[in-house]
């Protein structure tokens, strides 16, 4: 007897593996009744992949439910394998034109990240989602194969999967606003690394004394602090950003513009750290620990060593 069927499009997704998983999930149920046997026809660009089994009527009606869960999952895991990065790239086609494919490139392979990481090491998070959309997909399968026992996957994947597709939506549409920011970001430290290279040096170095958080305190050569008053203004293409402690102080070595700046931190690793590297470059020396910033920034911290 025919216990079901799925029909595929072989353009769509490898009915190979399709088949394989099938054939594993059937076998992992170990049903002393059931020696099940596969038949695979093709017409028309579809394969249809029929699990059939000698075994009594009322063995399968007990069974059912075991059947049906153990091929929805293995369906459900073809879908996310085999179909979902064509999904993805179609909604964002949709959702936003990219000119550069590099771009496009870029998107997709955050979605990728933010849906299931790297397969061989997977986060708690994201091994939770990943089990999370695959169960939402074989709910969806083992409730039709409950019912009709005939499943077409093109118009599973068509007509039906809703909350599995808002959960790509929306993941896609993160991942687009987050590489806008990141982009938008890149253009503006790009901006002021080109401001810094053409300006010149209005005093040998500086301290930079980074308290933790968003503390810090501007030395200069003499180690004095660096009143308001010497700083001439913000750099004006700062004035029409959304400012924030990080631009102030960016702003402020601008304005300043040391030929050296001394980074003392305990914190070498925090992104405004980094930012200010990344800006003034060759220009900066970091330090996490010196005579000159114990007083203020207090002992080392363990597991700390100068770079």
């Amino acid at each position: 007897m025919e216990l079901f069927a799925v029909s595929v499009g072989e353009a769509k997704i490898s009915a190979q593996d399709l088949l394989a998983r099938l054939e594993s999930a059937m076998r992992n149920l170990r049903i002393p009744q059931m020696q099940e046997n596969w038949i695979c026809t093709r017409h028309n660009g579809f394969l249809r992949i029929a699990c059939h089994a000698d075994m009594i009527r009322k063995h399968y009606i007990a069974l059912k439910s075991r059947i049906c869960r153990a091929a929805a999952e293995a369906v459900a895991d073809s879908i996310v394998r085999d179909v979902e990065p064509a999904m993805i790239l179609q909604i964002i086609n949709k959702s936003y034109h990219f000119e550069d494919p590099q771009d496009l490139t870029k998107v997709e392979s955050f979605c990728r990240s933010l849906l299931e990481g790297n397969e061989s090491d997977l986060a708690p998070a994201e091994a939770k989602r990943c089990f999370a959309r695959k169960g939402k997909i074989a709910d969806e399968v083992f409730g039709w194969l409950q019912d009709y026992a005939e499943l077409n996957l093109d118009g599973l994947v068509h007509f039906r999967l809703n909350a599995y597709k808002e959960e790509l939506r929306e993941v896609v549409e993160y991942a687009i606003e987050e590489f806008l920011m990141e982009k938008q970001y890149q253009e503006f430290i790009s901006l002021l690394k080109y401001f810094v290279l053409i300006q010149d040096a209005k005093i040998p170095a500086a301290h930079l004394m980074h308290r933790g958080d968003n503390d810090f305190i501007l030395l200069n050569e003499q180690m004095e602090r660096i009143e308001s008053g010497h700083i001439s203004g913000f750099v004006p293409e700062l004035a029409d950003k959304d400012i924030n402690y990080e631009d102030m102080i960016v702003s402020t070595l601008i304005s300043v513009a040391p030929q050296q700046i001394y980074i003392h931190t305990r914190e070498p690793e925090k992104q405004v750290i980094k930012t200010i590297q990344q800006i003034f470059e060759n220009r900066t020396r970091l330090c996490t620990y010196c005579s000159a910033c114990k007083p203020i920034l207090g002992k080392k911290r363990k597991n700390r060593s100068l770079p």
